[in-house]
């Protein structure tokens, strides 16, 4: 039996590529390898590229990394670099362990 895996992506709601671009990437991939994808995505709201959404964008996370692991994707990325350097030197750091946190507490 051939493995299926879950892409989950946190992607901010004013993002129109990420949904369209990702899964034909991976389209194209099954073309050419065997392995199976199935993407999911879960949004982070966002109107305006500013510090301040930025920083409520990013605290939705939570909630969106929550959600994907209902999904049990094998794999979360979180689709907005801008948000994570926003908030400073080495938050990615801080992001990641915060939403493995999450995602493990939901049996992920």
């Amino acid at each position: 039996m051939q493995k299926i895996f879950r892409i989950g992506q946190i992607v901010p709601s004013s993002n129109t590529t990420m949904e369209t671009e990702i899964p034909a990437m991976l389209l194209a991939r099954q073309q050419v390898r065997p392995e199976r994808f199935t993407f999911h995505s879960s949004r982070m709201r966002m109107k305006k590229v500013v510090k301040e959404e930025l920083a409520a964008m990013d605290a939705e996370s939570d909630r969106c990394a929550l959600e994907l692991s209902d999904a049990r994707v094998d794999v979360l990325g979180y689709a907005c670099l801008v948000a994570i350097m926003a908030m400073g030197h080495g938050y990615h750091r801080v992001s990641e362990k915060r939403l493995q946190a999450h995602t493990a507490a939901n049996g992920a």
